[in-house]
């Protein structure tokens, strides 16, 4: 064959080392190789050449180079070629830049397991760490801070390596020949590997990081936190130290970002963007959150999975009917994940929709917006905007796509499979309940349904006399979403938390919203409860199956405060309420009322919500 000799250069075009093709193969020697040679060898001019401290060459030292390999090698002196290198590389003080980016935040809580990991000089334990997560948590600021967090000790940044892989450029088999001359000729003892998810071919050639390099440390984070996927259960299995980032509690988000309310932790997705302005008006907001949501989705899940699907024979193997249909038919692939994932967050499901909307985030609104007046067909409004969910959600469309041959029970059961995988998905077993997290899916998922209505809206309330505009039926909405979303918010933090917990149902009519030990916690949306807000929790306590039940309500009071009541008192407030707003008080409301205890107070703890999560030993 031809010899050749290609230069190889840096993202800055560098030469960092030559890359020749042979008779006997292809080889690459590291510019730091010749330094000696080329810090004696004269230019034309008789002037001295030499090299900076990275062992980079100057452009006047690049033929003097050449012409010692070719004379080395005894090569024939051909044209010579280029090609850089197709990924950033950092090293030496220009690491500096990086140490100042991650000093602008705050440290995730999960960065103690980047330092107990980086202070492990047990050479048996794993030499790899892989941070893994949605997008928006963090991962790369974690490299940021764990490159200062090795300078500060004094580890010197000429043994440390950061490398940023862009989408679809870059092999296996390149990285892989760089890093060994990273490790071999400039001795790096760390390696920061961003966005290792996006190399184009099989990972498989990763194993090398820890069978040949084991006295190397590796910290390896991807955007495509699919891509990990078969790198945990194949290529590194048992070999890397894993670090989900997906779950940002709200007390790590105020640490991360500044006080904030709990709302608006919620409206912001529970993941670290840049501010978000959101419209006053609640149909804009609605819309807005619902375009970012579509994004999200989009990025963090569908083209997160499609590209692991593309790459990984070993991912195409555990979610075959997933990959049977990425590559027979993609479009209606994307179509029907993201239909699934409007039905699972409502959480509307196919059996729920079928249904009128009564225990729907939908119905729920629509109860506090509307009273039962003359001329109102309440039934009728209902049942036309199940309607238009249902038509908007395409639900027949979805049963036809069931009835390929590229779906089944096992296609959903596999796409659920895989959202637990990429920790999209977190259930908690006592509750029988699912969550999605970050939060913002969730939230607009919700968005996304409910702002569907708008077009038709008003053209259904004025067929039904129900006299309330959209701007404020989209209000109450918006308002009801959240109050739900608060509930979440509390129920996973307590999941995440691995806190013993679980819903007690009083009677047929209500239950108290969450039970830990002898502790019983109410959720409000209000910032001004009412004693009537107290009923089940004061009634429940007369009855409780240990003594000195603490009652807790948990709302948007301005402050933290306890006020005792007796029984009667709080259905009193009850009963009062609902002949104030024109609701009719049933025979059941007056009889528990008369049969409710006089004597007996309790006392009830009224905690605003955002000092409960943000202080959860206190109560838990």
């Amino acid at each position: 064959m031809e010899n050749k000799i290609y230069e190889l250069l840096d993202s800055d075009f560098n030469t960092v080392a030559y890359r020749f093709k042979t008779d006997i193969g292809t080889f690459d020697i590291p510019i730091e190789v010749l330094e000696k040679e080329l810090e004696y060898l004269p230019e034309s001019d008789g002037k001295m050449q030499s090299t900076d401290k990275q062992g980079i060459v100057s452009l006047s030292a690049k033929h003097n180079a050449r012409t010692i390999l070719y004379e080395y090698l005894g090569l024939e002196k051909k044209e010579q070629e280029s090609s850089h290198i197709t990924f950033g590389l950092i090293m030496g003080n220009s690491l500096l830049k990086l140490i100042e980016r991650g000093n602008t935040a705050n440290h995730r809580n999960c960065f103690d397991k980047v330092k107990a990991f980086l202070d492990n000089t047990d050479i048996a334990k794993q030499n790899i760490l892989s941070l893994y997560g949605v997008r928006r948590t963090g991962k790369t600021f974690l490299m940021y801070q764990a490159v200062q967090y090795l300078h500060d000790k004094g580890v010197s940044l000429a043994k440390i390596a950061f490398i940023t892989i862009s989408p679809d450029k870059t092999e296996a088999l390149e990285l892989m020949q760089y890093i060994t001359m990273l490790v071999e000729v400039y001795e790096i003892k760390y390696v920061f590997i961003d966005e290792i998810t996006y190399v184009k071919d099989e990972l498989s050639l990763l194993t090398e990081l820890s069978d040949c390099y084991f006295k190397v440390k590796f910290v390896l984070t991807g955007t495509n936190s699919a891509g990990f996927l078969p790198l945990f259960r194949q290529y590194l299995y048992g070999r890397t130290l894993r670090v989900s980032t997906s779950y940002i509690s709200y007390n790590e988000y105020i640490k991360l970002v500044g006080g904030c309310s709990v709302l608006e932790y919620i409206r912001q997705g529970g993941i670290l963007q840049a501010d978000t302005l959101y419209e006053d008006n609640h149909k804009l907001r609605l819309e807005q959150r619902a375009k970012l949501s579509e994004e999200y989705i989009n990025t963090a899940i569908i083209q997160n999975l499609f590209g692991t699907i593309k790459q990984s024979d070993y991912f195409s193997n555990k979610y075959s009917l997933l990959s049977d249909m990425y590559f027979n038919d993609k479009g209606s692939l994307e179509t029907l994940l993201f239909k699934w994932l409007q039905k699972y967050s409502e959480p509307l499901s196919l059996n729920i929709m079928s249904r009128t909307l009564e225990s729907s985030d939908i119905s729920v609104a629509v109860k506090n917006s509307i009273s039962k007046s003359a001329g109102v067909d309440l039934s009728g409004f209902r049942k036309k905007l199940t309607s238009c969910l249902k038509d908007y959600l395409n639900i027949q469309d979805f049963a036809e796509v069931h009835k390929s041959k590229y779906c089944s029970l096992n296609f959903i059961d596999q796409f659920k499979d895989f959202l637990y995988n990429i920790d999209c998905i977190i259930k908690n077993t006592n509750m029988s309940k699912e969550f999605l997290i970050p939060i913002g899916l969730r939230y607009g998922l919700v968005c996304e349904t409910l702002s569907s209505l708008s077009d038709k809206y008003n053209d259904i309330a004025q067929r039904y006399g129900v006299l309330v505009s959209w701007d404020d039926f989209a209000r109450k909405l918006s308002e009801t979403a959240e109050g739900m979303l608060l509930e979440d918010v509390i129920y996973l933090e307590l999941t995440m938390l691995e806190v013993p917990f679980y819903k007690y149902r009083v009677n047929n009519r209500a239950e108290i919203d969450f039970v830990v030990g002898n502790k019983l916690f109410e959720i409000k949306r209000k910032k001004e409860p009412f004693p009537a807000d107290c009923r089940w929790l004061v009634s429940e306590a007369l009855h409780w199956n240990t003594e000195n039940a603490e009652l807790y309500l948990l709302c948007n009071c301005e402050d933290n405060y306890s006020k005792e009541f007796t029984e009667r008192e709080v259905w009193d407030s009850f009963i009062e309420g609902k002949r104030s707003n024109n609701k009719r008080v049933s025979e059941e409301d007056l009889a528990q009322r008369d049969a409710a205890d006089t004597s007996n107070k309790q006392l009830v703890h009224f905690v605003k919500i955002d000092y409960f999560l943000s202080h959860l030993d206190e109560y838990i």
